[in-house]
């Protein structure tokens, strides 16, 4: 999954996903959950 956190990241700089996406925050709203790098709902299950 590490692939996919590194896409999601970089599509959110770029602007390219349809939706608001924070960084970090609640596991089901964000890329990452904590500063360790730990992925939240929008990784895992998208």
């Amino acid at each position: 999954m590490g692939w996919a956190s590194f896409n999601v990241y970089q599509m959110n700089i770029d602007d390219l996903l349809l939706n608001h996406i924070d960084m970090f925050g609640s596991w089901d709203s964000v890329i990452f959950t904590d500063q360790k790098g730990h992925q939240g709902d929008i990784v895992k299950n998208r």
